[in-house]
């Protein structure tokens, strides 16, 4: 019969080795995507930097890990709508500002 302590040792071992593959699965993801052979220190960065990942790792630092890619979108540039062409109360569309005042009813 296994003592507690041995359980506890192979229930930790467990969750290290689940937690390891899960990285190192997302790191090779993150390489793949980016066409390289090699896992570097920035495609483990992107790999714990998941959302379930994350609160196990937030106070982790990854050395040469980079940053996360996030651009506010108050930088993002403003997308322009093309200006609605200018129509009356009866859906006529109007060419010019002189036929404008023509087709207008009240």
């Amino acid at each position: 019969m296994p003592s507690a302590l041995g359980q506890v040792r192979q229930y930790t071992w467990q969750q290290c080795w689940t937690k390891t593959a899960e990285i190192l699965e997302l790191a090779g993801n993150a390489s793949r995507d980016k066409k390289k052979i090699r896992i570097i220190p920035r495609h483990l960065q992107l790999a714990i930097r998941n959302a379930e990942l994350n609160k196990l790792m937030g106070g982790v630092t990854v050395a040469q890990g980079g940053v996360m890619p996030n651009i506010q979108a108050v930088l993002l540039p403003k997308t322009t709508e093309e200006p609605p062409s200018q129509s009356t109360e009866l859906g006529i569309v109007v060419q010019n500002a002189s036929e404008q005042s023509k087709c207008l009813v009240n």
